[in-house]
């Protein structure tokens, strides 16, 4: 619409009202006259629906009726609502006479008389007929009858017969439903249900007999009513008064059972009133199958041996199988009181297995002896250190599995709980605070949940002993403060700064530190006490132009190790230098962002000294000179120096990627003092996309994936995410690493397959990862050989050792050549000859020199690993197949010669997770022995959460002077091989071995989990093991929180990082956790991941809270499973309501924002939340109407309405008028250039004013 060629005069203005009149009048239709209900059997409040319209009644097609159209019909009437609105039921209101005026009524809830209602038109009706008219039912005071309860008495213990009556049927009731109500004191109201079809030949006598949580011996109070259903109703039935309450009790005791029956338990000693059921039949005693068996058949059987309290639980497979038949298969004994009234498939009859028979768990009576728990005899402490304590115990045994729970604590600490087997003799606390007094308990505990499963999850617990006090020591610490750093303030003064050292060094309470100086060429040091809460300290009066050495420590009861000595200039008087000025044009910014469209940039750097060299240099070290002249620095004498980067001048050259970058300007004062300063240049608003990664090399079933460094914008790329898809599709790219390397080897691909792999560069800036580099495609060799069998290696005579194998199971083509590799590294398990690191031995064997060989190791007194693969030719291409696996026999010692071997090598002791071995000295010794080293080593494998399978080695070392030792934490179920040799002056001896099986646990005792990190610190800050050992304790004190089962920082290990810095800081923190005596390991990350999803999870690091996100997944496969995926903002919708602020800071999450609950309500203008007016009082006035009667309308009522509307329509009219008037003026005005006022010329003209903007960053 072109409003400007539009002119508005008095007839434009007549014509709008002439046009709002006609609309108004097109609304206006034929009117209701009155209505009326006839044909009812119910009475006045119910029947067909009837209209007067020109003087002639008639009805209303069904069609379209509906609740609301009976509820406005209702209120003409006088009543408040309708009961329900009836579709064509001449069978209940017989049909209706006159013509069938309209169809299609539609009316609102606000409507109150029909002619506010829209609908076809009167007489245009030509589909329905009288047997489809519409009928009401509006709300009266009808009721169902009261029911009359005549008699309620308790059959059983666990349930009440109940009987009543009602005085009649009401009409056009379908079925009548009783809702009986029943309450016990102190407990709250149940109901239940008895729903029966009636008519009016209806028998008035009922009974139900309820049996849902009836219990024994207890008094109930009940009562009833009816609630009646309409035959053509849906809805507000016809709802009845409530009956009088009665009162009955339930039997105290049930009758004894005919049937002999039993409990066999395990220990009749301690647990008589637990173990397997069994019944006597026909001369036998057999056992009961768990089909069908819940708690009712569960009290059944506890009544019957005279425990009155019934059953506290039940299990499948929790005590020892039987020898008989299984007598009782599907029992059903529900509502019964004995076991001869229960159902069953038949004596004999089933198809249960022994695995399958049942056992239960009955409750004490209050005056039954429950026989005492064995208490742990000799209850000591020793091998007391700074943050362990082990405890040591007599050993018992039992024919249930009992356990042990250990309760220590401080004077100032809440009490901590540890759970161990009862076999186990022995038990270690760490992680305990130095120089604290710790009281400790032990008692023995019943958990019948891990005993018998089932549902029973109970625990029984015996008394704790007297307890035992014991002070953990302090000792000096084993480091020196970290982060040791000292910086010239001026010419005679210096400052030391420093951070205290890993708390698992300090092994005291710390009591200060020790700064020591001394001038260079002088014996004397001073040593400054410095105050244990200080992290800097000036160190003044010095003198100027002299060296300075610098050192210090941190003490407890005693004095830690020195830190390094630091050397140190002070400046001559009047020669130190700084810079003055700095940046771009002086600005002082450190950090600025510029675009490809931006031209070059100066940068100022000047010294506060006269005649001070200044140069730059660029982040690679290379001097910035005046090779390029679009890359250039200028050197002034003053000492002042400009860098140049790209040219603003003609020829212009706009910066480029590989502009970005860090400059540092470099100033030395002629006596020699330095300064230096970083200029960062960010090139573009993210990190740049690396470049395609590149094939190095490949196997069966690894690639290696090199790239190049090249330009990160400045933006400082520090690692590299390293994504893969796999074929067909290359659909889903997840994480396969994350590095600083610029090299990756990919384990675990499939033969001849193919994948694509791309780049992301990690950077602490925009966010912390870039675009995604191309892709590139890489497709797997063929299937190689398997490697040779049954590697075994043996020294022959130091430093040569023999290899002898077997063929490989599949040579996949002709076999070539064997390759032997011996690495150091036994931790890392590896793939491929090319997978190994830099330095392994290597050798080849030719195929014609049978399955051995000798080879040569660089390095004596050191152990070896030996891995094999073979190379075949496959399709005329060599390929070299994957390693062998490491194993016992593949692992060995290279000693030094003629140094002697340990004796008499023997295990003393094994438990699920430590072994106790001992040894005697060497028969032949000649020289004077330092220690003993323990190594030993295991091969784990276990399966996943999800099915995925898991090889690992657990493997570690340990020095001792004793002839004997304790390995311990070992995983359960696995076979172990030790060795321990003699450790002399010259170096490390022959080895003795011996190997031993822990014992087993139930359940799968390993899993991994990640924490996502939201941090409040750069990535920059976490990476190392102090932070890792501050998650893995914390992690470990959370997992103990939530289970209380014995969770230490020893249960977790493996612990990684994964940092994704910037802007929005990111850190995946991944870890092992073994399972304790009573979980296993997955058991324990559910624990955690319920922790993370349920809370507003968080960790502490550093002394600050880190937020959790409850959107990652917490459950992992393994230790390289796919990252978890970035956060995502959900994106608000326009029209989702808009939460009211709270106190409560949002936490960032990966979950969609929720939309608003249909129930909650909505604030709606004050016209929409009016309630219809209520109804009028029964003292109306004359002409009033009354509920029943005849309603009709009065012609002026009529007219009255009429010119309401033409008076609504002209007022519109004059409106819209006076608007289009407003809008031609305006628009006149600004055709004629005459001055808008001022809201209209500052939108107008307003600037476009975008400029760019200058990150800075402070050191």
């Amino acid at each position: 619409l072109n409003l400007r060629s539009i002119r508005i005069g008095p007839t434009m203005v007549l014509l709008a009202v002439a046009l709002v009149a006609v609309l108004l009048c097109a609304q206006c239709k034929a009117q209701v006259d009155g209505v009326r209900l006839t044909n009812s059997s119910l009475g006045k409040h119910a029947g067909i629906v009837e209209v007067l319209h020109n003087g002639t009644w008639g009805t209303i097609c069904h069609v379209g009726w509906s609740s609301s159209d009976a509820r406005v019909v209702c209120r003409m009437l006088g009543y408040s609502t309708s009961r329900c609105a009836v579709r064509g039921a001449p069978d209940a209101f017989g049909v209706g006479s006159g013509p069938v005026w309209f169809s299609n009524l539609y009316c609102s809830y606000y409507h109150q008389t029909l002619n506010d209602c829209t609908h076809s038109g009167f007489g245009t009706n030509n589909t329905c007929d009288h047997s489809q008219d519409a009928a009401v039912i509006c709300q009266d005071d009808s009721v169902v009858p009261v029911p009359n309860i005549t008699s309620a008495e308790s059959i059983s213990t666990r349930s009440v017969s109940l009987n009543w009556t009602i005085s009649r049927i009401p009409p056009l009731i379908r079925a009548i439903s009783f809702r009986i109500y029943y309450r016990a004191a102190g407990s709250y109201t149940r109901s239940t249900t008895y729903r029966t079809t009636v008519s009016q030949n209806s028998s008035l006598e009922y009974s139900y007999t309820i049996s849902s949580r009836i219990t024994r011996n207890t008094t109930y109070a009940i009562y009833m009513r009816a609630e009646g259903e309409y035959t053509w109703c849906s809805y507000n039935d016809l709802l009845g008064e409530n009956s009088d309450s009665v009162q009955v009790t339930t039997l105290a005791v049930a009758p004894l059972s005919n049937i002999p029956m039993r409990l066999v338990s395990p220990d009749p000693s301690l647990l008589s009133f637990a173990g397997r059921f069994e019944v006597y039949h026909d001369g036998q005693w057999g056992s009961v199958c768990d089909d069908y068996f819940g708690q009712d058949e569960a009290d059944i059987a506890c009544f019957g041996l005279n425990y009155t309290d019934g059953a506290l639980c039940y299990a499948t497979s929790g005590f020892s199988q039987g020898s008989g038949p299984i007598l009782l298969d599907n029992l059903d004994c529900s509502g019964k009181d004995r076991l001869d009234d229960c159902t069953h498939l038949g004596w004999g009859e089933g198809n249960c297995r022994r695995y399958d028979e049942v056992g239960v768990v009955c409750r004490s009576n209050a005056n039954d002896t429950v026989p005492a728990l064995p208490l742990p005899a000799n209850f000591t402490a020793n091998d007391i250190t700074t943050s362990s304590i082990t405890l040591a115990w007599e050993p018992f045994t039992s024919g249930i599995r009992l356990q042990l729970q250990i309760r220590y604590n401080t004077e100032s600490s809440y009490p901590f709980t540890r759970t161990v087997q009862s076999g186990s003799s022995t038990y270690k606390l760490y992680n305990l605070q130095f120089g604290s007094n710790y009281s400790i308990q032990i008692r023995t505990y019943l958990s019948l949940r891990s005993s018998f499963r089932g549902n029973c999850y109970s625990s029984l617990y015996g008394d704790y002993t007297e307890p035992i006090h014991v002070e953990t020591i302090e000792e000096a610490p084993t480091a020196a403060p970290d982060n040791f750093h000292v910086s010239i303030l001026n010419s005679t003064a210096l400052e030391a700064s420093w951070r205290l050292p890993q708390r698992t060094k300090l092994n005291g309470i710390v009591r200060g530190f020790k700064v020591f100086v001394r001038k260079v060429g002088e014996p004397k040091e001073n040593a400054i006490d410095v105050e244990e809460s200080v992290r800097a300290y000036i160190i003044g009066r010095l003198e100027p132009n002299s060296a300075y050495t610098i050192s210090m420590l941190v003490y407890t009861i005693a004095d830690g190790p020195r830190s390094v000595r630091l050397t140190v200039v002070t400046p001559a008087i009047g020669t130190f230098v700084t810079i003055s000025q700095f940046g771009i044009n002086g600005d002082n910014l450190e950090v600025v962002r510029k675009t490809r469209y931006s031209r070059g940039v100066n940068v100022l750097c000047a010294s506060s000294v006269q005649n001070s060299t200044v140069g730059w240099q660029f982040s690679n070290g290379n001097r910035v000179g005046h090779s390029n002249i679009n890359l250039r620095e200028a050197s002034y004498p003053n000492g002042t120096a400009v860098l140049q980067i790209g040219s603003a001048t003609q020829p212009p050259r706009y910066l480029q990627e590989c502009d970005g970058g860090v400059y540092t300007c470099v100033v030395v004062s002629p006596s020699g003092a330095r300064h230096e300063r970083n200029f960062t240049l960010l090139f573009g608003y993210s990190v740049p996309a690396p470049s395609a990664p590149y094939l190095v090399s490949k196997g069966p079933t690894w690639a290696q994936v090199g790239w190049d460094k090249g330009c990160d914008a400045g933006y400082q790329v520090n690692s590299y995410r390293l994504v893969m898809s796999q074929t067909p599709r290359f659909y889903y790219y997840y994480t396969v690493a994350t590095t600083t390397e610029t090299v990756y080897t990919v384990k675990n691909l499939l033969p001849n397959m193919q994948y694509r792999f791309k780049l992301y560069g990690l950077s602490d800036y925009s966010g912390g990862s870039s675009s995604n580099s191309p892709y590139i495609t890489i497709t797997t060799l063929p299937a190689g050989p398997s490697p040779p069998r049954n590697v075994t290696v043996t020294v022959t005579s130091s430093p040569q050792v023999l290899l002898t194998w077997n063929p490989p199971a599949s040579p996949t083509g002709v076999v070539f050549l064997y390759a032997a590799y011996a690495s150091t590294d036994l931790l890392e398990e590896y793939y491929s000859g090319v997978d190994l690191p830099a330095g392994t031995a290597s050798k080849l064997f030719h195929v014609n020199e049978g399955n051995s060989g000798t080879m040569e190791v660089n390095v004596t007194a050191q152990t070896y690993k030996f891995q094999m693969s073979t190379l075949s030719y496959v399709g005329g291409e060599l390929v070299e197949g994957d390693l062998s696996l490491v194993g016992p026999e593949s692992i060995v010692f290279v000693p030094m010669p003629g140094l002697p071997e340990v004796s008499n090598l023997a295990i003393d002791s094994v438990t699920n997770t430590s072994i106790k071995l001992s040894w005697n000295y060497p028969l032949h010794l000649e020289e004077a022995i330092l220690a003993f080293k323990v190594t030993y080593s295991g091969e784990v494998e276990w399966t996943s959460p999800s099915g995925l399978f898991v090889h690992f080695t657990d493997s570690n070392e340990l020095t001792t002077t004793s002839t004997s030792v304790t390995i311990s934490p070992l995983v359960p179920s696995t076979n172990y091989f030790i060795k321990v040799s003699v450790v002399t002056v010259e170096g490390q001896g022959g080895q003795a071995m011996e190997s031993s099986e822990t014992s087993s646990e139930s359940g799968d005792k390993l899993a991994y989990f990640q924490l996502r990190i939201q941090s409040i610190k750069s990535c920059l800050h976490w990476p190392d093991e102090e932070k890792l050992s501050q998650l893995k304790a914390y992690a470990a004190s959370t997992l103990q929180s939530l289970c209380n089962c014995g969770v230490t920082a020893d249960h977790i290990s493996q612990g990684e990082f994964s940092c994704r810095g910037g802007l929005a800081e990111e850190i995946v923190y991944r870890a092992r956790v073994s399972g304790t005596e009573t979980r296993s390991g997955s058991d324990l990350v559910a624990l955690l991941d319920q922790w993370v999803k349920s809370e507003h999870a968080s960790v502490e690091v550093d002394q600050f809270r880190h937020h959790v996100d409850s959107g990652c997944d917490t459950v992992l496969d393994n230790i390289h499973a796919p990252d978890c995926p970035l956060t995502d903002t959900p994106t608000t919708q326009p029209d989702t309501p808009t939460t009211p602020p709270s106190d409560t800071p949002t936490l960032p999450s990966d979950t969609p924002t929720t939309a608003p609950s249909p129930d909650t309500p909505t604030t709606l203008p004050p016209d929409d939340t009016t309630s219809p007016p209520p109804p009028p009082p029964s003292t109306s006035p004359p002409g009033a109407v009354t509920p029943g009667s005849q309603v009709g309308m009065s012609s002026a009522a009529v007219g009255g309405l009429t010119f309401g509307a033409f008076a609504i329509g002209l007022v519109l009219a004059l409106a819209i008028g006076a608007a289009l008037v407003a809008a031609y003026l305006i628009l006149k005005k600004k055709k004629s250039n005459q001055p808008l006022p001022k809201g209209f010329s500052e939108l107008e003209n307003a600037p476009s004013n975008r400029s760019s903007v200058a990150l800075e960053e402070k050191n």
